[in-house]
């Protein structure tokens, strides 16, 4: 991915301009999971940030069920959200993101 793509992506991300509603998820988006993820917000639930995370990211030793499964356990999330295909497809696109932008 060029980097302006990937730097245009993040910033609607961040923003939220154009995200879809994930209802009954306690609102926090596949972009603010993945960004906790990476600051050790989950580190109690064996997922740990920084470089680690970033690595387990890139070597995808972390999927987007190991964060949403995180995030129940944490109450951040409902526990349908991992029947949520929609939200699990954006995790995964967050992570694909993640991944890219350190591999380019």
């Amino acid at each position: 991915m060029n980097p302006l793509a990937f730097t245009a992506l993040t910033v609607l991300a961040a923003t939220g301009i154009a995200l879809p509603s994930y209802a009954g998820n306690r609102e926090i988006t596949p972009f603010n999971l993945v960004e906790r993820a990476s600051r050790g917000d989950f580190a109690s639930e064996g997922i740990a940030g920084g470089a680690i995370f970033e690595l387990n990211v890139a070597t995808n030793k972390v999927i987007a069920e190991d964060l949403v499964e995180a995030a129940i356990s944490k109450d951040r999330l409902d526990e349908n959200a991992l029947q949520n295909e929609k939200y699990l497809s954006d995790v995964e696109f967050q992570l694909a993101v993640r991944q890219n932008g350190i591999n380019s």
